[in-house]
């Protein structure tokens, strides 16, 4: 459920006046992109209290409402609106009977507040810069305190419509290699390259370069028998080829050996 029950605490048991259930959605959330709802049921119509309580114990926001059931949805935000500091906080579910004014144990669990954003960083290759390799290791850095995965993705052009998957990893990079991209069988002029990291809170920072692919795209040979003796057949062949960018090229004719 979700929930780190310390049912007695201080306070006696109280049967048959006790909180009988209560739910968690979530045990780590951002504030920035969602919250946390807490279901609970109570034996009989009571006066309930649901506090929320930072590492020191002071309360930051409280929940109140009557009857044998309730939700509460928690927006990560103090009594004033504002975004609580990430860190580890306790709720705390305590109710009062209607009947004859007895109070049930609380039940207390905690939740991970986390809205600081993972570092996504590409170091390598630079936004712009001509890549004219088969495959090339992409650097940078992935990596957060509450950290869970990243992604290296490509898309051809500079707003790319769709995502291919270079490589995914759940283990954090400081400053090394992300993936290893594979080119031989691309013919794009222009692709982006993505890196997205993700936290346990939900988080999630991205980046992205783009890179220019030089690359041939097509060398012929025609014909590819030729006899330049003299006798005015075939004397000549004609090396033709193709190239994604404007680039000075280099044709070396070689021997056997």
């Amino acid at each position: 459920s979700g929930v780190n029950f310390e049912p007695w605490l201080s306070t006696s048991f109280t049967y048959p006046f006790y909180n009988t259930h209560l739910d968690a959605t979530l045990q780590e959330f951002s504030p920035l992109n969602n919250s946390v709802t807490y279901i609970f049921s109570i034996s009989e119509n009571s006066d309930w209290t649901f506090s929320i309580k930072n590492s020191g114990g002071t309360t930051v926001r409280t929940f109140t409402g009557s009857g044998n059931a309730g939700t509460v949805t928690w927006d990560g935000k103090d009594g004033n609106g504002v975004i609580v500091p990430d860190g580890i906080y306790t709720y705390q579910l305590e109710s009062i009977s209607l009947s004859n004014g007895s109070q049930s144990a609380p039940l207390i669990g905690d939740v991970t507040v986390g809205s600081a954003l993972p570092k996504a960083e590409i170091t390598y290759p630079a936004t712009g810069q001509f890549i004219g390799d088969s495959s090339i290791n992409v650097q940078g850095t992935a990596n957060d305190s509450d950290f869970s995965n990243y992604r290296v993705e490509y898309g051809e052009g500079t707003a790319p419509a769709s995502w291919g998957l270079i490589n995914n990893s759940v283990t954090p990079v400081n400053a090394g290699t992300l993936a290893t991209w594979d080119l031989s069988t691309f013919g794009g002029r222009y692709y982006t390259i993505r890196l997205s990291v993700n936290d346990n809170a939900g988080n999630i920072a991205t980046d992205s370069i783009e890179i220019k692919l030089l690359k041939i795209l097509y060398l012929s040979l025609s014909p590819q028998v030729f006899s330049p003796n003299g006798d005015g057949v075939r004397e000549t062949t004609t090396i033709t080829a193709n190239i994604t960018y404007i680039a000075d090229w280099t044709l070396d004719i070689k021997n056997s050996s």
